[in-house]
């Protein structure tokens, strides 16, 4: 819970870095509106400048071109009625009474010819560059000078006009008419229009800036706005029924809206699977450990307030795993669901039923004294026992080990109810099964000193005290070494423990984890030590890592890694373990012994099925029960059994091991029967790993 809380906090602090770094849509589109205003506002006085220069230019030229040839004619046609100098002086007068603050005269080309408004005579030395360009091409001239514009335009002579000027030829230039006019004159109106015209341009880009941005706040930025809003709350709250209404008028928003809501739909769906996984088994629908495991704690804390007792009925289906293998895999399927029906019809209303593991179950009963909940579990085990289900080899029967624990008088915490409920089973089973048991406060605390030892085994693995001891196999007739049995002992202070000490809780509470360490360690030493190539090493594998392929079969991988070829390793099973698991592990023995693996059967001639199990296992040695071994010099029966028991694996192609062979008597015998393999302390004591050659001196 407190790492989810941290994890949710680093959530919101992101998100909250994130808005502080970042702009709003809305703030983005502002800027990006004033950016462009300002943009377009400079390009505007920018090209009203130019244009008003230009225009000045076009409107100075036009209108210079106009007065100079109104000058011409009004000349023109004071000369034709015969005027004299004052009646041109006068015309030239009342126009430029129409140029304000400006000047009209008239340039004349020959010296003999006047200059108006003055009677000066000008050489050509006195004129400047323009008006001798305008004599000398008869081109206009327009030029801009400091604070006026200037235009020349040339007065050409016509073919009227040779009557009176005698001396020139049509087409010569007989004078300029030379038009100056202030240019702030002329730039008033025209800047005044500009302006006129920017600023209608200005507030017209502005309505239109205006109206983009409320469209866009509207259609846009608003429908964002509100997606962000509920993504926000989806990631805060977890809240995934949060959905958006795809109302905006544009078609894009509204497939991102709709996007969004099937992606909160699917992810919907997705948790829901996902929760269902995590808290229901996959093939009753019950809730599974984990849940069931959680309504406890939530019991015990409803307990502390209401101080109301609950029950919790444990199940086990009696033989199941026999079922299993005798069937299948889909029947066992079958008997599982059949015992869910059964829970179900009787707790639907009254408790919370959950598959626990592979054959177990479990029932939370709310406010349920004990003497309630036994009821109950005696009725659900009538109704089991008297349950049959028809398979191939026909009916099967079930039946169910109950347990029934209380709060707070079988325990106050998970853990210690969950000790009580495998207590409470396992007394039903070892009782004859099909029972309902309940259990005493002394039974619990001696389950809980088995859990303590699983845990000493644990504590000395992690701090290097469990030991391997290795006791060897002989080959009899040349009482030559054939192989090791790998044993493991703990160093408790000075003491040497043996696991038989703990072996039983191991295998009843998990001990994978033992095996590992052994399978890897003693492979470990072999590989270090040069003088144990070619040696077979047997070691022994509980039914819990036998169950686990992928550890099984990752043997041959692990033995390739040290460079040990498989042959060199013998996995021990043991007939208890064999009838277990009959089907299972005769086909993931099959798969190792494809890729080089050895087995070897231990105990045998212990059950009553011995030879049952050389027709199902590929098996290669057979250990015979040692008790038959240590007893056969005096006892006929014991005598005949080894006897027997090598003649039949020979039959078989299986090699025989005697086991505990304690003197030279059980010796000859093992040889007389020709029993090939041997091993007991009159070949040798288990010794430690570190000196795995010191053997006993009449080991030849």
């Amino acid at each position: 819970m407190q790492l989810a809380s941290q994890n949710e906090a680093a959530r919101l602090s992101l998100l909250t870095t994130d808005n502080n770094r970042n702009h709003s849509l809305n703030r983005l589109v502002f800027f990006m509106f004033g950016a462009t205003f300002l943009v377009t506002v400079v390009l505007l006085v920018l090209a009203s400048a130019y244009l008003k220069n230009v225009a000045v230019q076009d409107l100075a030229a036009d209108h210079g071109r106009e007065v100079a040839q109104l000058a011409f004619h009004n000349i023109y046609l004071v000369m034709g009625q015969g005027g004299t100098k004052k009646d041109m002086d006068a015309a030239i007068a009342e126009l430029k009474a129409l140029i304000d603050e400006g000047s009209i005269r008239i340039i004349a080309n020959d010296p003999g010819e006047y200059t108006y408004p003055n009677d000066k005579t000008p050489r050509k030395t006195d004129i400047d560059p323009a008006v001798f360009q305008v004599f000398l091409t008869g081109t206009e001239q327009f030029s801009i000078e400091e604070h006026a514009i200037r235009y020349l335009y040339p007065i050409k002579i016509g073919d009227h006009c040779v009557s009176c000027h005698t001396s020139a030829l049509p087409g010569d230039i007989n004078g300029i008419v030379e038009v100056i006019q202030p240019i702030e004159k002329l730039k008033v109106p025209v800047g005044v229009t500009l302006k006129l015209l920017v600023g209608f341009s200005v507030f017209l880009f502005i309505i239109l800036m205006v109206t983009i941005h409320a469209n866009l706040r509207l259609f846009i930025i608003a429908p964002l706005t509100k997606l962000v809003g509920v993504i926000k709350t989806v990631v805060r709250d977890t809240d995934l029924s949060q959905r958006i209404n795809p109302d905006s008028k544009i078609q894009e928003v509204n497939e991102l809206s709709g996007s969004f809501n099937e992606l909160l739909s699917s992810i919907e769906s997705y948790n829901l699977r996902v929760n269902r996984l995590t808290h229901n088994d996959p093939l009753t629908r019950l809730y599974n450990r984990r849940k069931f495991e959680d309504c406890i704690k939530a019991e015990i804390e409803y307990f502390k307030q209401s101080k109301e007792s609950f029950s919790i009925i444990f199940l086990n289906i009696d033989r199941f795993h026999h079922i299993n293998d005798a069937n299948g895999h889909p029947f066992g399927d079958i008997v599982l669901k059949k015992v869910t029906m059964i829970l179900m019809n009787h707790t639907r209303d009254s408790g919370i039923v959950a598959r626990t593991g592979g054959d177990e179950f479990g029932v939370v009963l709310p406010r349920t004294p004990v003497e309630e909940a036994e009821a109950l579990a005696e009725r659900l085990r009538r109704d089991l026992s008297l349950t049959e289900i028809d398979s191939q080899r026909g009916p099967i029967s079930l039946s169910g080990s109950f347990g029934v624990v209380t709060y707070p008088d079988d325990g106050h915490s998970l853990a210690e109810l969950t000790v009580a409920g495998d207590v409470a089973v396992h007394k039903a089973k070892e009782a004859g099964r099909n029972r309902v048991v309940t259990v005493d406060p002394a039974e619990v605390r001696s389950a809980s000193e088995r859990f303590g030892r699983k845990a000493w085994v644990q504590k000395a693995i992690r701090e290097g005290r469990m030991t391997l001891f290795t006791q060897p196999i002989i080959a009899v007739n040349s009482k030559r070494l054939f192989g090791y049995e790998v044993l493991t002992r703990v160093r408790d202070g000075d003491e040497l423990l043996s696991a038989n000490t703990f072996i039983a809780d191991l295998e009843r509470h998990g001990i994978e984890e033992f095996d590992q360490f052994v399978i890897e360690s003693a492979l470990k030493y072999k590989q270090q030590n040069p003088s144990l190539r070619g040696v077979k090493l047997f070691v022994n594998l509980s039914a819990a890592s036998i169950q686990n392929q992928q550890f099984m079969l990752g043997l041959p991988d692990i033995l390739n890694a040290q460079g040990i070829p498989s042959g060199e390793l013998v996995v021990e099973i043991t007939e208890r373990e064999a009838l277990r698991h009959l089907s299972g592990l005769s086909t993931l023995m099959r798969k190792l012994k494809n890729r080089g693996i050895l087995f070897a059967l231990d105990d045998f001639g212990s059950g009553f099925n011995s030879f049952l199990y050389l027709r199902h296992f590929p098996v290669d040695y057979v250990k015979i029960e040692g008790s038959f071994v240590q007893n056969m010099v005096a006892n006929g029966r014991d005598r005949q059994l080894v006897k027997h028991i090598q003649l039949v694996t020979k039959a078989l192609g299986v090699k025989a091991i005697a086991e505990w062979v304690e003197d030279e008597n059980i010796h000859q015998l093992v040889a007389k029967f020709g029993i090939s393999l041997a091993q007991g302390y009159y070949y040798g004591d288990p010794t430690e790993c570190h000196e795995p050659d010191v053997l006993r001196s009449n080991i030849a």
